[in-house]
């Protein structure tokens, strides 16, 4: 029977810095990605979206910024010719400061 070498070239992984975030509305979070055993010469440039932007934005460095309350999956890809991608989920709390009263709401006088 034939056993399994470990002479194969590491399969290339994409790593996140987080595989889930929770973060209040307003406040920002970087979101990072390592590829791991990727050839010399491999595009590594990541692409970031949201599944849903109305709950937390992401922008092309990975800074996601909570919107309003909910969830939302960030999903993170390399280039085509990787094919690699990863998923971090974020839960967008209420405002810090109002915790779990009703928010109020500060007119500005004009």
């Amino acid at each position: 029977s034939s056993t399994p070498t470990d002479s194969a070239p590491a399969e290339p992984e994409l790593k996140l810095n987080a595989d889930s975030a929770s973060i209040p509305v307003g406040v920002t979070f970087q979101l990072s990605g390592e590829v791991t055993g990727a050839e010399p010469g491999d595009s590594l440039v990541l692409s970031f979206r949201s599944s849903d932007s109305a709950i937390a934005t992401v922008n092309e460095d990975g800074v996601i910024t909570g919107v309003a309350p909910g969830t939302a999956v960030i999903t993170v890809e390399t280039s085509e010719d990787l094919g690699l991608s990863a998923e971090c989920e974020v839960l967008v709390k209420e405002d810090a400061q109002t915790g779990d009263e009703q928010p109020v709401l500060t007119l500005n006088s004009t």
